[in-house]
Order: structure tokens, then sequence, then C-alpha cells
């Protein structure tokens, strides 16, 4: 079967409008991660969803070692290629990591679990909790218009995109606390103003 995710569709632009997309990513994924790592760096830093690898780059400026997590053979590839100094391991399903309990110091998440159903998302989120360690930091960057829902849930496959509330992440990750948010920001000519958040949760209580 053709696989839904490939590198043209990780990113819906090209040319300078990704170029501009990328930067401010990046520049706002710095902003985030800095206070976190403080003046050492993190130990491990996992990208759940990693694509071909593009934020694993920065996780690398902040995390001793960096993993990212990716079903599609085709992305994977492209992230060995492009990030020799991550390690990019296949997986089946985003419910079944294989990562051992309280294995990151970070956990990233990027524009991966808007494309779940709600009940693949409430196995996902599960697993993000399971290997983020309890004094770790778990990043959520996801559309959080509730309005938005593009394609059908019974058919995620094809292609599905659902927009869920910064309050809707934050009772599936609890008891971890919701510490900080931020707009995520992209090119300014995009369709739509917004384009979701930047949803930071701290170590568990």
């Amino acid at each position: 079967t053709t696989p839904l995710w490939t590198p043209d569709a990780v990113v819906d632009v090209d040319g300078p409008r990704a170029l501009c997309r990328t930067y401010w990513e990046h520049r706002d994924l710095r902003e985030i991660l800095a206070p976190i790592a403080g003046p050492g760096r993190l130990g491990t830093a996992v990208d759940l969803g990693c694509g071909f690898g593009r934020n694993c780059l920065v996780l690398g400026e902040f995390a001793t070692f960096t993993v990212g997590l990716e079903r599609e053979p085709g992305l994977i590839a492209a992230a060995r290629a492009l990030v020799p100094g991550a390690r990019f391991v296949a997986i089946e399903s985003l419910g079944r990591l294989p990562l051992r309990d309280a294995s990151a110091d970070l956990t990233l998440v990027f524009t991966v679990f808007q494309h779940l159903t709600d009940g693949a998302l409430a196995a996902a989120i599960a697993e993000a909790r399971r290997i983020t360690r309890p004094a770790g930091h778990l990043l959520l960057v996801e559309e959080t218009d509730e309005t938005l829902e593009a394609g059908s849930a019974s058919a995620p496959e094809h292609g599905y995109t659902r927009g869920r509330s910064v309050a809707r992440y934050a009772a599936l990750v609890a008891p971890r606390p919701l510490v900080a948010t931020r707009k995520r920001r992209i090119e300014p000519t995009y369709a739509r103003p917004d384009v979701g958040t930047y949803m930071l949760f701290g170590p568990s209580s």
C-alpha cells in the first residue's frame, strides 16, 4: 500500500513557505527548550512521530541523546541521512512504543496527535506519559481549534485532522501539569490564522 505520510506530505507547503515555517518553528522550539535544559544538557529527548527528523536537529542542541520514533520507512530513511547524530527507531503504532518506562527527559510530539481518532489518541498519550520521566517534560504541538475537523474519523488512514482544545489535552495528560502555552507561528501567508498551540507539561508532582 502507498504510505500516507511521505517526505512531501509531512509539510503541506514547499519552497520559500516551507523555509519560513521551519524558521518560526525552530525558533519557538529553541525558546521553549532553553530554560528546560538550563546551563547543561538534557539526557535523552524523544521525538514521537518524527517524520524526516527536522525537529530532531533542534533536540540535538539540547540533549545528549536524541531518539526519533517513526512508522513510515521512507521517512526514517530520510531522517537517518539528514540527522546522523540521532537514533531513529521504526514503530508500528503510537499506542505501543519500544522504549522503557521513564526513559525520556523530554518527549516532543509535533502535529502528530491531531491526526488520530479519540481512541487512538488516548492510547498514544498514555504511551507518551509512560516513557517520560516523572521529573521530565512533555511538549505537545497540536491543532487546538475545536471547530477544525477534516477527513473522516472512520477512515483516518486516508488523512484525518481534528483540533482539540488545550483543556482537552490537559485533561488527557493529567496528572502531569500544564505549565506553559504559546500559539504556534508559521508563515503569515497560511490560509488559517490559528494553526495550533505549544503545550508544555512539566514534572509530575
